[in-house]
């Protein structure tokens, strides 16, 4: 890109341009302009240039690509919390459906000891 951008400067002042096929070599290409100092220095300048932009692009893309994915992970928080909301609130519902049957079931087990003395007791009176 830099060649390219040297020839057509070098051709809009009117100066003599250098050949490069597009598939060619960059060396095979500078070479040429390295014999003259004012194309070589034309060539450095548009050179650093095309590669500041290359950079800057490079770093936009980075930067979109990284604001998408934390905007991603945003909104992929906000649905969990969301969910983790909801399923909080049906725990407590189902906590609180569940607790008056396992209140009266632990009662039940607590006069378990009692009702199966009183059946051994009723039980062995009745045998004898």
């Amino acid at each position: 890109m830099a060649v390219a951008l040297t020839n057509c400067h070098l051709a809009k002042s009117g100066l003599r341009t250098y050949t490069c096929a597009d598939d060619a070599p960059l060396q095979s290409c500078t070479q040429a302009l390295g014999r003259d100092a004012v194309p070589f220095g034309t060539y450095n300048t548009f050179s650093a240039h095309v590669d500041n932009i290359c950079f800057y692009l490079q770093r936009e893309a980075f930067q979109e690509t990284t604001e998408r994915a934390v905007a991603d992970l945003l909104s992929a928080t906000v649905d969990t919390s969301r969910h983790l909301q909801k399923f909080s609130s049906e725990v407590t519902v189902a906590r609180l459906f569940i607790s008056a049957p396992a209140q009266q079931l632990t009662q039940a087990c607590a006069r378990l000891p009692a009702l199966f003395a009183c059946f051994t007791h009723t039980g062995a009176a009745g045998v004898g």
